[in-house]
């Protein structure tokens, strides 16, 4: 994130040349402005990372018991 680019475009907003006049109206227009500033510079990403762990749905009831119990043997080892 570029802050002097961030800076730069808060002081040109309309949070500077028109400021609201109450207290709350002000609020409103700095929770905007900065929020709309803040899109355009950093925008928010989402995405999906994949599971950590591989998914073994396709083992059957009595194998993941046996897997859990085989692990747990292990530990006590």
């Amino acid at each position: 994130m570029d802050l002097t680019n961030f800076e730069a475009s808060l002081r040109r907003s309309e949070l500077f040349t028109s400021p609201a006049d109450g207290t709350d109206e002000f609020a409103d227009q700095l929770v905007r402005v900065v929020t709309d500033e803040l899109d355009k510079v950093a925008p928010v990403r989402s995405g999906s990372r994949p599971s950590p762990k591989t998914i073994t749905k396709w083992l059957s009831a009595e194998a993941v018991s046996a897997k859990r119990e085989r692990r747990r043997m292990e530990r006590r080892w």
